[in-house]
């Protein structure tokens, strides 16, 4: 498997030296584009380790605009098995008068390979 491993490293460095890597913001790569926006890339994924159950991570996130157009945008620490302020207040709005504000607010589910 560290053979394997190794091998697919220099492929990827050796193709990444005849092209401009694009990474967004937080470092995630970017697909390379033409001069009209279009891009694509393939894929293939390795094998999920022993101890992990899918390639993939899944990740909660809370993304909304809070009051004075402001936004909140925040990992919901639940994806991390913690506590959330907003899941817990929203639980409160959704029990109570405002089930359209706690919609609004409830969190995201995405996937990151």
């Amino acid at each position: 498997m560290k053979q394997e491993f190794q091998k697919l490293k220099a492929k990827v460095i050796a193709s990444a030296a005849t092209k401009t890597v694009i990474k967004d913001s937080d470092g995630y790569y970017q697909p390379f584009t033409d001069k009209n926006g279009n891009g694509s890339a393939i894929l293939r994924y390795l094998p999920a380790l022993p101890n992990e159950e899918s390639p993939f991570v899944q990740l909660l996130n809370h993304a909304f605009q809070a009051p004075a157009t402001k936004w909140f945008i925040d990992i919901c620490p639940t994806t991390l098995k913690q506590p959330c302020p907003v899941c817990e207040s929203n639980t409160a709005l959704w029990n109570g008068p405002d089930k359209n504000l706690a919609s609004i607010r409830k969190r995201k589910l995405y996937y990151i390979c």
